[in-house]
């Protein structure tokens, strides 16, 4: 009898070691607005990275901003999806190679029909960009919505701690970050928003009430958005972090995995993301 439970428990032990725990961030969300969630980008790819991750058990955790880099500096194996990748994160935390998820760049958006929309209709025609200092510095951007905590890209985000436009800042951090700000720019509460269109095309129809959105891309910003996997900078996070570098390099090349991205970039054609795709993803052979 002892010698057959000292077998299971021996059993046990070495299936648990060859078990890997991972913490998985979810964001909290406070979203009361009906969304397709077929097209949740982070979830529908961790889906298909987790095909290839056989080995490691993921135990989802729902926190907001503030809580997922807490776990991520306190817990030796959490990690966190679509996250923008800066050189400050870099010293703090481990990120994958290549991205988890990839979308068309931040775009400014503002109220179609708006003076600002004909201010930048205008720019927009000879610029084909915005600049976005630029049009801070103008009369008709009063207000500027950003979402709290977030990382923009180093150029955005030197640009928004500027503290001669901090008056012109309003930063939302609750729990539906995003949405909130897009009821205050509907309200005129805000001008202008810096969104991407793939998140923007989730919400807009849903709350929108007949209000026309115009979009310009910002100048500051690159035309192509990436998020990446993050973990704790902890040998198990690397650990964890070379696990998932070698799923998504499995994952990206299966047809569904440019389909749940198709979706999410719902104002792109196939043959515009495909074009994204290969800018982003290595191709050593025919893809997909």
């Amino acid at each position: 009898m002892i010698r057959s439970v000292m077998i299971a428990s021996l059993m046990l032990t070495c299936s648990n070691a060859f078990s890997q725990q991972v913490l998985w961030l979810k964001p909290l969300s406070g979203d009361k607005v009906n969304s397709n969630e077929s097209i949740n980008i982070a979830d529908s790819t961790i889906a298909l990275i987790k095909h290839y991750m056989p080995n490691v058990s993921f135990t989802d955790v729902v926190v907001n901003n503030s809580r997922a880099y807490y776990l991520l500096d306190e817990e030796p194996n959490a990690c966190a999806g679509n996250k923008l990748k800066t050189a400050a994160r870099m010293e703090r935390y481990y990120f994958t190679d290549l991205p988890q998820t990839l979308s068309a760049g931040l775009r400014l958006y503002v109220v179609k029909g708006s003076v600002l929309d004909q201010q930048l209709a205008t720019i927009f025609a000879t610029e084909q960009t915005i600049s976005l200092r630029q049009t801070l510095s103008g009369e008709s951007l009063k207000v500027l919505g950003v979402v709290g905590g977030r990382a923009y890209g180093k150029k955005l985000d030197d640009l928004l701690a500027d503290k001669t436009i901090q008056h012109k800042i309003w930063s939302r951090t609750s729990s539906d970050m995003f949405v909130g700000l897009l009821k205050m720019l509907l309200m005129n509460r805000l001008q202008a928003i810096i969104e991407y269109p793939s998140v923007v095309n989730r919400y807009d129809n849903a709350i929108s009430q007949n209000i026309e959105l115009s979009s310009y891309p910002v100048k500051e910003a690159s035309p192509v958005g990436v998020g990446y996997i993050m973990c704790s900078k902890t040998a198990m996070g690397k650990s964890l972090i070379s696990q998932f570098n070698r799923a998504i390099e499995q994952a990206y090349w299966q047809p569904e995995y440019f389909q749940v991205h198709l979706e999410w970039n719902g104002q792109l054609t196939e043959i515009e993301l495909r074009r994204l795709f290969n800018q982003v993803y290595p191709f050593k052979r025919e893809p997909i």
